[in-house]
């Protein structure tokens, strides 16, 4: 009889933390976020992610980021992602030309997109986008370097536009 034993599964895990403060003091990089959101937005959700195969005690892990969620009164969100992981910068090459683009941000060269995967299909052992949806915005880039570990910043909301994201990342500086 053979036993196979199963591979854990590699993934970022979530702590909720009560307070911008505590996400400063948590990461093990300093934080960017935006300053210029529209009228009514306020923080309504702070994450920190760390990824279970790399040890909690490590010093300079340089693998975590931090989630931060908007909202208004009216139910529009804006979630930003800023840390040593990016959701749509690798992405954004495998998007339709016609739903992207790039634009400046500060120096840096920040992607735009106008759609999200809404199923995957598995290709030469990957997954990759199979249908694009609209009724998306998500803008990202780099926002430097921590030895050899690249920093990456992103907004992405389902009810504010690519044109108002690129107005808010303009504001987007140390917090």
């Amino acid at each position: 009889m053979s036993t196979t034993q199963e591979k854990p599964r590699l993934h970022y895990v979530p702590t909720e933390i009560e307070s911008l403060e505590a996400a400063l003091s948590s990461a093990s990089f300093v934080i960017y976020l935006p300053k210029g959101l529209p009228e009514g937005f306020g923080v309504s959700r702070i994450r920190h992610h760390f990824p279970n195969w790399v040890p909690r005690d490590r010093v300079n892990p340089r693998c975590d980021f931090v989630e931060v969620r908007y909202a208004d009164g009216s139910g529009r969100e804006i979630e930003v992602l800023h840390g040593f992981f990016s959701r749509y910068i690798g992405v954004h090459a495998l998007v339709p030309n016609d739903v992207k683009g790039t634009f400046d941000v500060g120096g840096a060269t920040a992607y735009w997109m106008s759609v999200k995967a809404q199923s995957t299909a598995v290709v030469n052992g990957r997954y990759v986008p199979a249908q694009w949806v609209p009724g998306f915005a998500a803008v990202a880039w780099e926002t430097g370097q921590d030895e050899d570990s690249h920093l990456y910043f992103s907004m992405s909301s389902h009810s504010l536009s690519v044109k108002e994201l690129q107005v808010i990342a303009q504001s987007v500086g140390p917090a």
